[in-house]
């Protein structure tokens, strides 16, 4: 019997194993492209809010006044200069005259440099907050006085950085840090500055560069200074800002994507 049920059954022949291969070549299974790796996401190091002015606060901290503006990690490298987001999204990459940051400006393979930094984008100026790399000698685990003492120094030793040209389209400054005194709190809003004001940043100055919040780093907005420092300051007036796409202020936690290139032909001269 199982002979007989044998003969009578059908050989598919070779049609119907085309139109079967015809079937499977129509809806090939859709394969997702694999997601780029953000290696420098979540590289950046940001603030507590000052609720109350701590008790070494003269002794043990210092204060700078932090621009309004779009929180960047720049990193500059095999000669070009990338920016991020804290995301881990490349918003932009150009030359510069940071080591490394552009072909005509590199002197050894691995040499590369990162920043942390405020984009303002009416000034086409990268205003730097802190240093975590200059020339491969990472100083993340250094405290805060030396990585001061470090920027300010190496920043004076390229001061091309400094100026716009065609290799380097975007200027970079580093931004002035004072011990904390009410003059010097007061100084920070001052006029002439060049850039409007977020908030003023304290940092303790034997605080290491930590990524994400740190208790070492105090924020505080104008608004409060009065409140929180007892300190009558003047409110900045701020000019009009031109503020990137999904933008928050300086040192917000920021988990939008861009889309927005900053453009070196947009600058001026």
């Amino acid at each position: 019997d199982d002979d007989d049920d044998d003969e009578h059954q059908t050989d598919p022949g070779p049609q119907a194993a085309a139109e079967a291969s015809m079937d499977t070549a129509e809806h090939p299974k859709q394969r997702k492209k694999p997601k780029r790796k953000r290696r420098h996401k979540n590289q950046l190091m940001y603030s507590e809010e000052m609720e109350a002015a701590p008790a070494d606060l003269a002794e043990n901290w210092a204060v700078l006044a932090c621009p309004l503006g779009r929180r960047t990690l720049v990193v500059s490298s095999e000669g070009d200069t990338c920016v991020y987001l804290n995301n881990g999204y490349r918003l932009n990459h150009f030359p510069s005259q940071l080591p490394a940051g552009h072909r005509k400006n590199m002197t050894k393979a691995k040499e590369f440099c990162v920043l942390d930094c405020v984009f303002e984008e009416a000034t086409r100026t990268f205003h730097v907050l802190d240093i975590l790399c200059w020339r491969a000698h990472p100083v993340m685990d250094s405290d805060f006085e030396f990585r001061s003492f470090w920027l300010q120094s190496k920043f004076e030793e390229e001061p091309r950085t400094a100026v716009r040209s065609s290799i380097n389209p975007f200027v970079f400054r580093p931004v002035p840090r004072f011990a904390c005194t009410p003059q010097t709190v007061l100084q920070c809003f001052s006029p002439p500055l060049p850039y409007d004001i977020d908030s003023l940043i304290f940092y303790h100055k034997q605080g290491i560069y930590h990524r994400g919040r740190s208790p070492l780093v105090l924020r505080l907005k104008p608004e409060k200074v009065s409140a929180v420092l007892g300190l009558a300051v003047p409110l900045p007036a701020r000019r009009p800002p031109i503020r990137l796409s999904g933008s928050g202020d300086a040192d917000g936690m920021d988990s939008s994507e861009d889309r927005i290139r900053l453009k070196p032909s947009l600058l001026p001269g």
